[in-house]
């Protein structure tokens, strides 16, 4: 990127060499021999950019004509949510109800254990000292305890 915005700035200033009126005719044919030169630097460097950018999108749409599995992948998220539908018709109701049981006995240990970080937090930056060995850190750790005071009274 940084090559071709250099490339445009060489192409201005041979712009303004070629527009001034004291400039000889051999000069303004090397200006615009360079000024040539400097359009095809400019049109290969937008062709590796364009060739990145595509490459990029194409790892994140996961594309299958590409080689690479891409970032995210709907079918597979969407065969492995048919397949857990499959797996709870199959359930009874007993062993619905378990796995309910067992999701929500999860969601509020998480919840928990969210919440008991919130609020011991503070000890533990202060006993490992974060302020004072990471002082970029401050910033986010006076936000922090700014929104606790908040969020858990």
């Amino acid at each position: 990127m940084d090559k071709v915005q250099s490339t445009v700035d060489k192409i201005h200033n041979l712009n303004e060499q070629l527009q001034n009126k004291n400039v000889s005719v051999a000069d303004k044919t090397n200006i615009e021999n360079k000024m040539s030169s400097a359009n095809s630097e400019l049109k290969n460097g937008l062709v590796e950019v364009n060739q990145t950018l595509k490459s990029i999108i194409e790892a994140v749409k996961g594309d299958n004509s590409s080689s690479s599995t891409g970032l995210i992948d709907l079918d597979t998220i969407q065969e492995f949510m048919a397949k857990y539908q499959m797996f709870i018709d199959q359930l009874s109701h007993e062993h619905k109800y378990a796995v309910i049981h067992i999701s929500f006995s999860i969601t509020i240990l998480f919840c928990l254990f969210t919440l008991v970080s919130i609020h011991s937090g503070d000890r533990l930056i202060e006993y490992f000292k974060i302020e004072e060995k990471y002082p970029k850190l401050v910033r986010y750790i006076l936000i922090r305890r700014k929104l606790k005071s908040y969020s858990f009274y």
